[in-house]
């Protein structure tokens, strides 16, 4: 109930193993709700996520194709139109993507629809803070990474992935789906349903091969949206986005500095630098600073160069409410000092 509150669909699962699995399952979802086989990626989404998709759909041969940015780091709607067909069952977009920016949802929808494609958004839920969810912005599945509610970083893992979808598709979710029910005495009893799923049921006729859930990272993050509460939840959204455009306005005052967009953003942005970034990131470790991620490290993320920037002087900035004005300015003086 608490995700579906966020993303705006009607249904969840019980979580997955990360966000790069969440949207891989969703993957594997729309093709066996249409009965297609092509999906068509946006540039914009996690590296990471693309090779487990992709690691996903290379056994079933499924063809993956990808759409490029536009000059704003968005996904371009006429690309995207251009590469669909009638075997195209869904398009994949990430929002706000690796580059920080907010896309088009409404859009992408509008152009997925009338293909008869799925659109499946994966989605940063503490950017659905500040953000319209993208169920009321046409989405047929939403996935994403629960990590960052209430889980520690736990060197890399365990985390969890968290999908919803259209009550239409929970046949095909994957995954533990739980109900509500009664008992012999009439007492509320959460049970497991609709089990389609699993080796234990279908075997190699499974929705999913996906054969346990993060319970105890699911149940981290159920206790952190109680405690915090729909108030507190979107005081904390509002704090990271809110420190994260002050922290833009200041960077990009500085001379040789700039954002490389003027599209919107929640907290993550990206960072046009006068020198190599990953020079950057290592006088901020000598300080204390985690200055951000060098876009450079991430060359196979699609559509760098077609959002027209230069990913050897790309940094990544992320700012969450955790961050003070202080640790902010101490960003901004380290970068001071590579000015140009």
């Amino acid at each position: 109930t608490l995700l579906c509150e966020l993303t705006g669909m009607e249904v969840s699962n019980a979580s997955v193993y990360d966000g790069g699995s969440a949207l891989a399952e969703a993957s594997l979802m729309a093709a066996a709700i249409t009965r297609r086989r092509g999906l068509v990626l946006s540039g914009g989404l996690h590296p990471g996520h693309v090779r487990v998709v992709a690691t996903y759909n290379r056994g079933v041969g499924r063809p993956l194709r990808t759409t490029a940015l536009d000059g704003q780091g968005r996904t371009d709607a006429a690309a995207l139109e251009a590469l669909l067909d009638r075997d195209t069952a869904a398009v994949l977009v990430q929002s706000p993507n690796y580059l920080g920016v907010v896309e088009d949802v409404p859009a992408l929808a509008e152009v997925a629809r009338a293909a008869g494609a799925l659109l499946v958004v994966s989605a940063d839920p503490f950017a659905l803070g500040v953000l319209e969810a993208p169920g009321r912005q046409g989405a047929d599945i939403v996935v994403g990474e629960g990590q960052g509610l209430g889980n520690a970083l736990s060197f890399g893992g365990p985390y969890l992935g968290f999908l919803t979808a259209r009550k239409r598709f929970i046949r095909q979710m994957p995954g533990r789906i739980i109900g509500r029910s009664v008992d012999t005495h009439g007492r509320t009893a959460f049970v497991m349903v609709l089990q389609t799923r699993e080796q234990h049921i279908r075997r190699e006729k499974a929705t999913s091969n996906i054969c346990t859930n993060q319970g105890l990272n699911a149940l981290a993050a159920t206790i952190y949206l109680s405690a915090v509460g729909k108030k507190g939840f979107l005081q904390a959204a509002r704090s990271s986005f809110q420190k994260a455009h002050y922290a833009a306005r200041r960077i990009a005052a500085i001379p040789g500095f700039g954002l490389w967009f003027d599209a919107p953003f929640v907290n993550e942005f990206a960072v046009r630098t006068p020198v190599e970034p990953s020079l950057i990131c290592r006088e901020g470790r000598r300080a204390g600073i985690l200055a951000g991620i060098p876009l450079d490290a991430a060359p196979e993320a699609a559509g760098i160069e077609a959002a027209g920037f230069d990913p050897e002087r790309a940094l990544l900035v992320a700012v969450t409410e955790r961050r003070s004005r202080d640790e902010i300015d101490r960003l901004v003086a380290l970068l001071t000092s590579f000015a140009s």
